[in-house]
């Protein structure tokens, strides 16, 4: 396992994009009108997607996968694509139970962001690898993931709960 402080300067070997969520620094607000609160149970759910570089017009589709979801009851966050690099052309379920196009908000799609949430229905995850979603892309200019994809807390909070429901 690699740590990477600032992916974008160090580390760009790496041949993944890895995205953590959770309330890490206790910032988390559960809505614009509370003050934060630290609360996380100081686990983690990581979101990995293989990096790779694209050439303007090239289309390639992207599996979201994690290992953490059999410890995960539910998770929400927003995916930040650079709307100058990408144009979002398709966006499929993966392997995740009780996922459908009903757990995005693509009304944010031209400003370049994808706002999900998932909550566990199914008594149980497998263990391994498991694609939450797939998405395919159009590239209008030549770049890389590690440039053109970041999560972001806005306009939904990174969150994950564990068994317990506790933020991760």
């Amino acid at each position: 396992m690699k740590r990477f402080q600032n992916f974008k300067l160090r580390g760009a070997e790496a041949n993944f994009v890895a995205v953590k969520i959770g309330d890490i620094s206790g910032s988390a607000l559960s809505n614009s009108l509370m003050k934060s609160e630290s609360r996380s149970s100081g686990g983690d759910m990581v979101v990995r997607v293989k990096d790779l570089k694209f050439k303007a017009g090239e289309t390639f589709t992207l599996d979201f996968v994690s290992n953490d979801l059999p410890n995960v009851i539910g998770y929400q966050f927003t995916l930040d694509f650079d709307e100058r690099l990408l144009e979002l052309v398709d966006t499929k379920t993966g392997t995740l139970p009780d996922v459908s196009l009903e757990n995005f908000g693509f009304t944010l799609v031209d400003k370049g962001m994808l706002p999900t949430i998932w909550m566990r229905i199914a008594p149980a995850i497998p263990e391994g690898d498991i694609v939450l979603f797939r998405l395919t892309f159009k590239a209008k200019q030549s770049s890389n993931l590690v440039t053109a994809l970041k999560v972001t807390d806005q306009p939904t909070l990174s969150e994950a709960y564990n068994q317990a429901g506790e933020l991760m």
